[in-house]
């Protein structure tokens, strides 16, 4: 598997999970192997939020990003407006 920044949840995560999307199709995983793989590449309060996660609550990879976005929005980059 390839090396990957790990999120620790103060960064922007729609960066971070963009950038994760692209690594990770660029190694042909389809988004069921990126769904099981996501949770290796969180630290910190990001695995604490995954863990916390109810049972059976996400199904998707789509659905986590969703769920990811969610939570971590607040750290969200804002564009300068001109």
């Amino acid at each position: 598997m390839p090396n990957l920044d790990i999120y620790n949840g103060s960064a922007d995560p729609m960066d971070y999970l963009n950038h994760l999307r692209e690594h990770l199709s660029l190694q042909g995983l389809d988004e069921m192997t990126m769904y099981q793989y996501f949770h290796l590449t969180l630290k910190d309060n990001a695995i604490v939020w995954f863990y916390r996660l109810p049972a059976n609550s996400i199904h998707s990879f789509s659905e986590l990003a969703t769920s990811f976005l969610s939570q971590f929005t607040s750290n969200q980059r804002m564009e300068k407006q001109p």
